[in-house]
């Protein structure tokens, strides 16, 4: 297996969680790149791939390469602004793998998990002088500033235990899950 951990980072967490998961990977012949680098993923037969949650999905930058995963193996992870536990994430979880699945490519798993909100797209927040489409409150105020310094630790180290047993798995099944 020739492995390709590809990411997109908005604020720099989905980035952390990406070289996180990478390093985690020692014994597995993987690179890392950023989308914005225009990797070459025809020489790659599975793809671990890092996206921010935008309008509930992958985001654009995830998605203008989604036509070339066809016929790959996909692990979809990411970060987004709201619980990892939430209908909402659950909701991004899904929309991702189906859009892997759409572009021909076989989701061999995913994993989702709290990132936080930049700091000047609050402040941006705070200073709208238009009604907000999720306004803030005093819930949201206290979640983006406990979540700032997500991903944590623990979730690099769950996301990677969670691929390499898939990749166990799949190297001594043939690729079977």
């Amino acid at each position: 297996m020739k492995g390709l951990v590809l990411y997109s980072s908005r604020t720099g967490r989905t980035r952390k969680l990406a070289r996180g998961l990478y390093e985690k990977l020692k014994d597995w012949d993987v690179d890392i790149q950023d989308t914005k680098d225009k990797p070459n993923i025809e020489a790659y037969d599975t793809i671990f791939l890092g996206f921010w949650a935008y309008k509930a999905t992958i985001d654009p930058s995830v998605e203008k390469i989604l036509d070339q995963l066809k016929g790959k193996d996909v692990y979809v992870f990411g970060t987004l602004a709201y619980y990892d536990d939430s209908d909402h994430a659950y909701r991004v979880r899904t929309n991702a793998i189906q859009a892997v699945e759409d572009h021909g490519a076989r989701c061999i798993g995913s994993f989702i998990t709290m990132g936080g909100l930049d700091q000047a797209r609050v402040e941006a927040k705070k200073q709208a002088k238009r009604p907000l489409k999720h306004p803030l409150t005093k819930a949201s105020l206290m979640r983006y500033d406990l979540t700032k310094d997500y991903p944590t630790d623990v979730d690099i180290a769950y996301l990677a235990e969670k691929v390499n047993l898939k990749l166990k798995i799949m190297e001594e099944s043939g690729g079977d899950l």
